[in-house]
């Protein structure tokens, strides 16, 4: 049978496909919070975005998880959707 990625990283992979987007590509060797650190470096208008759902992200991945916080982190994904270029728009 195939085996299906779970509700997070389903998310996860999502938020990192947005930031790929804008040529913020995760690297192989890069953990979630050092990925979050260095994008938020290069793109301080989204800083606050990027740690606060990479931070949920971190906690629900290796922590506790609860169907809320689970929801929260699906809708701050979904509700993130930088501009290529800070400052534009």
């Amino acid at each position: 049978t195939r085996t299906r990625q779970d509700p997070i990283g389903r998310q996860y992979a999502r938020f990192c496909r947005k930031l790929a987007r804008l040529g913020l590509v995760r690297e192989a060797h890069e953990g979630p919070a050092d990925f979050a650190r260095r994008a938020a470096t290069t793109r301080p208008d989204l800083a606050d975005e990027i740690m606060r759902i990479s931070q949920l992200y971190v906690g629900l991945r290796y922590g506790q998880t609860s169907p809320e916080q689970t929801a929260s982190l699906q809708a701050l994904i979904r509700r993130f959707r930088p501009r290529k270029t800070a400052g534009a728009g």
